[in-house]
């Protein structure tokens, strides 16, 4: 039995290898207008540094550009995702779990009740996060407030730029208060090329 689950697994596992292939390999992500009139290229390794841009018009290109990719895509997505989901039910049923929910927080050990209480605190305490979404609307000056602008920095002039090694240095020092051994893996990691640094 466990031989035949293990296979169905490898089955199973498919639908995230195909997500993968489809949303990085082979997908065209658009370029769009940068601020500066550049071509910017819409995909997610650009994510971050398009999202904290001070050029609202801009975000909202990139944004609208990198989802508008999915967009093309949805009814595969969506049959990807139903048999990941379909997958994952099997699983969990085959193995006697009273849920596919059930059976993935097991595997890192994680009681149900756990997971049913952060949802249930974060539900609770929602209104601090609306506050801060309107606070950061009234901040920006905004009519009015998409996710686009979640990310860009409500004070000016507070950018700063790192190399690699910049980041590197100051990572290992922020966590250096873990111990030597997280520290440890951490150097391995970057020594090793355990981090992907530039689109691949």
């Amino acid at each position: 039995m466990e031989t035949l689950l293990v296979r169905m697994e490898n089955l199973g596992s498919s639908f995230s290898k195909t997500f993968d292939d489809l949303t990085v390999n082979d997908v065209h992500f658009p370029e769009v207008e940068g601020p500066d009139g550049t071509p910017f290229t819409a995909n997610e390794a650009n994510y971050q540094q398009a999202l904290i841009n001070s050029d609202r018009d801009f975000r909202a290109r990139y944004f609208n550009g990198l989802l508008g990719v999915y967009g093309q895509h949805i009814h595969t997505l969506a049959s990807l995702y139903y048999g990941a989901v379909k997958n994952d039910v099997y699983q969990a049923r085959s193995r006697r779990y009273p849920s596919a929910r059930a059976m993935s927080l097991d595997a890192n050990h994680v009681q149900e009740a756990v997971y049913d209480n952060l949802i249930a605190t974060v539900r609770e305490h929602i209104g601090p996060l609306q506050d801060y979404v309107a606070l950061r609307q009234q901040v920006l000056e905004l009519n009015d407030i998409h996710f686009y602008d979640l990310f860009v920095p409500m004070v000016r002039d507070t950018e700063r730029r790192y190399s690699y090694e910049e980041a590197q240095e100051l990572v290992l020092k922020a966590t250096a208060v873990l111990g030597e051994d997280y520290t440890a893996v951490l150097k391995e990691a970057m020594q090793n090329r355990w981090i992907d640094v530039y689109p691949a």
